[in-house]
């Protein structure tokens, strides 16, 4: 209505009152306030007195009270002092409100979108006026500083100590503002309004549109240790700290972490994943591997968020140089794949065979297969195809590294498919005009296993050794043929033909034992050839038999007395083998009964 009334506290006399648009009263004295008239005229009032009045420049559209009376204009906020209206500074922000804190070296400006927090240097602004170094039109030069902008619109809100204790623009969220980390305390059900904060009480006060009251408890210890340490007045924070409830310490923790404080934060917090975290943040790896050990003593049964710390811990680890650490971690973690990367590239053949195992327990087959692989064990690599059910990748493997066990993996390959397609698989044993180069690919295989007999090169060797790592062994074969002293690789086996027996009949004196004599292949008949000289000299048994031509009989009668009767007996012989020599192939009869006649004519 245009008109103000001031009333005592206790007794709600009627101690004041007058015509004002506007009120703002003064953080200091006791009756000291001022009031804007309808002209824009600002009247200063001390113990109830008015003592000066000035009237702005500008139309001023509201004003607020504090340590300085802010008068707001149409794009600014115009700061003047109580004394004779001085101005202090101007601020190019429209502010909805404007709260000071109680020692009155913050304050909150508060727009529509947001809020910003200002340090005000209140012995400068007085030096500078006592001084006289003030400027008349723009006030004193620093005399206030932007801390903080805080995204967020502001309903309710009040100071407490540093700290800026506020409800959100709808009133479903209470919260404060510390060193410019914000912080929620809780969220509420309906809009809240925050009437204050009874610090002996620690709680804050707030009400809905019904008039309903409720409160939250917030510690005023947290908040002095805080306001502390955003001052970084450490040895006030230390002395507050033990007046802090113990369950309080992991959110002192996450707040010292958020001013940057992470040592102290890494001391105070009681949480495991907090200190592992803050442990990681300074690199300070025994911390976080006792953490970590603390949590989990031995190798079996961590869940899927430990191996991920372990692994997190690896890597950081590894980053910095720590390859015993990262080994460990990875070993906590079951990291394979960076244990396959740690022991190759430090050349590490033992830990390497030890990773191949391990991983074959899990069923880590593809870790498996390249550590022995890498190690050379090219039989183990088979295997593990095999364990796998790779049967098919194991048979081509070996065509490549182990062509000597080709006609086994083929087998097994075949049984896993049906029938008709196991038989359109070549076998190199089977079918070797398939595979032209496959006898080659056996020397290979013996040449590699005899340098692999000559055991490993030292890493000081690997200059010397270099140019052999691309040799073509194939190729070499080829050109120069198998070397000397190569080692022997194991031959594919050969099926064996099934052999016929053949019984020679002769004199009692020269009955040779039943031999067995392979069954010939159908080959063409070869042409007749002539008969080599015997050699003049007793025989001591019979010649074996020949595959390429048609066996001869040789007499070997002890009275043979006549070297050219003989001969001319086995012209006779031939001669009639010549005339009949399809009849002697197919008739064995007759073969052994000309032979017979021959032994007795003898």
């Amino acid at each position: 209505d245009g008109e103000y009334i001031i009333y005592t506290a206790q007794a709600l006399r009627n101690k004041s009152f007058g015509s004002a648009v506007d009120f703002a009263w003064s953080s200091e004295g006791t009756g000291d306030y001022a009031v804007r008239d309808s002209s824009s005229t600002v009247k200063i009032f001390k113990n109830f007195k008015e003592v000066h009045s000035f009237k702005p420049p500008f139309a001023v559209e509201n004003m607020w009270g504090g340590p300085f009376i802010a008068l707001q204009g149409n794009e600014f906020v115009l700061f003047v002092d109580w004394e004779g209206g001085k101005i202090v500074r101007r601020i190019d922000v429209v502010p909805k409100k404007i709260l000071w804190s109680q020692s009155g070296e913050l304050l909150s400006l508060i727009c529509d979108d947001s809020y910003f927090v200002l340090q005000c240097d209140r012995d400068g602004i007085a030096d500078a006026f006592a001084n006289g170094t003030a400027d008349e039109g723009e006030g004193v030069d620093g005399s206030f500083e932007l801390v903080h902008e805080i995204s967020e619109a502001v309903g309710t809100g009040q100071w407490v100590g540093d700290c800026f204790l506020y409800t959100n623009e709808s009133g479903t969220r209470l919260n404060y503002c510390v060193g410019g980390e914000v912080i929620t305390l809780c969220h509420l059900d309906r809009q809240m309004y925050m009437l204050g904060y009874v610090a002996r009480e620690n709680r804050v006060y707030l009400m809905d549109r019904n008039g309903a009251i409720i409160s939250y408890k917030l510690l005023e210890s947290i908040l002095q240790y805080q306001t502390a340490v955003v001052r970084q007045d450490f040895d006030l924070a230390n002395e507050i700290l033990p007046s802090v409830p113990r369950d309080q310490y992991n959110d002192i923790a996450r707040f010292l972490e958020a001013q940057g404080f992470k040592e102290v934060a890494l001391q105070v917090a009681d949480d495991p994943d907090l200190r592992f975290d803050l442990a990681l943040q300074l690199e300070n790896f025994q911390v976080a591997l006792e953490i970590m050990k603390s949590q989990k003593p031995d190798k079996s049964g961590s869940s899927v968020e430990q191996q991920q710390r372990w692994k997190q811990l690896g890597d950081m680890a590894l980053a910095n140089g720590e390859l015993v650490l990262a080994e460990e971690c990875a070993l906590y973690a079951e990291d394979f794949s960076g244990l396959l990367l740690l022991h190759t590239a430090s050349g590490n053949r033992e830990s390497m065979m030890k990773l191949s195992a391990l991983a074959l327990e899990q069923k880590r087959y593809n870790i498996a297969f390249i550590c022995n692989f890498l190690a050379n064990n090219l039989e183990a690599c088979v295997d593990i195809l095999h364990k796998a059910g790779r049967v098919a990748e194991a048979a081509f493997f070996v065509r490549t590294y182990l062509p000597s066990k080709v006609d086994s993996c083929v087998e097994l390959w075949k049984k896993e498919l049906p029938p008709k397609v196991g038989q359109s698989i070549a076998n190199p044993q089977e079918n070797p005009d398939m595979f032209p180069s496959f006898q080659i690919a056996l020397q290979a295989e013996q040449l590699a296993a005899s340098i692999k007999a000559k055991g490993p090169l030292p890493a000081n060797k690997y200059a010397e050794a270099v140019s052999q790592l691309d040799l073509d062994l194939m190729e070499i074969i080829k050109t120069k043929g198998m070397p000397a002293g190569a080692a022997q690789a194991p031959v594919p086996p050969v099926k064996q033909v099934e052999p016929e027996l053949v019984v020679k009949e002769t004199t009692t004196a020269s009955i040779p034992e039943p031999s067995l004599v392979p069954e010939p292949s159908p080959a063409p008949i070869p042409e007749p050839t002539d008969i080599p000289e015997p050699i003049p000299a007793p025989i001591p048994g019979p010649d074996p038999v020949q595959e390429e031509s048609e066996p001869v009989l040789v007499d070997t009668n002890d009275d043979l007395a006549d070297d050219d009767a003989l001969l001319d007996d086995d012209d006779d012989e031939f001669n009639h083998a010549q005339a009949d020599e399809v009849d002697l192939l197919n008739d064995d009869d007759d073969l052994l009964n000309d032979d017979d006649d021959l032994a007795n004519w003898s």
